[in-house]
């Protein structure tokens, strides 16, 4: 069960995928024999990744926008995860992966993957956000596809980093 999933559909195109997290051997209670898709509790010394996957474009607007200028000063996107912790007051923390658009009919992009380093975030509580941003040559940027990340099955719930 994905931890988002976003659809997009205009009259001359569509754009579908998938947006997970995973923990990273090392650290914490980490245990290599189960694969655990967004987990509700990471250890502050553990890194974890998020996965934008099964990316699939269909339509003639990707064809446009990937026949721009050279990667990156065309129109690409952007995909950006916020992490929003609870009760601190703080604006969100997020990390951020830019790639280009393709032009094919359709196209399914391979996993682009964010890493979030051990220690990034502080022992808190999160809400986390996935956000796909198309981003053109004049710096407009319309949302592609934007949710709550939540745990595995616990809609609702936060992500927590907790004290190794």
């Amino acid at each position: 069960m994905s931890s988002l999933t976003f659809e997009i559909t205009t009259a001359v195109s569509t754009l579908t995928g998938d947006v997970d997290y995973f923990e990273l051997p090392g650290g914490g209670d980490f245990v290599p024999d189960i694969t655990n898709p967004n987990p509700a509790q990471i250890h502050d010394d553990q890194a974890f990744e998020v996965h934008l996957h099964n990316l699939n474009q269909t339509g003639a607007m990707w064809a446009v926008w990937s026949a721009a200028p050279p990667f990156p000063t065309n129109t690409h996107f952007r995909f950006r995860v916020y992490f929003e912790e609870i009760g601190s007051g703080e604006g969100p923390i997020y990390k951020e992966h830019l790639f280009k658009i393709e032009p094919g009919n359709p196209h399914l992009y391979p996993t682009q993957t964010i890493t979030v380093p051990a220690g990034y975030l502080n022992v808190a509580m999160y809400k986390m956000f996935a956000e796909l941003k198309v981003i053109d040559i004049t710096g407009k940027s319309p949302v592609a596809g934007a949710g709550e990340l939540t745990p595995a099955g616990l809609n609702g719930k936060v992500l927590q980093i907790i004290d190794a």
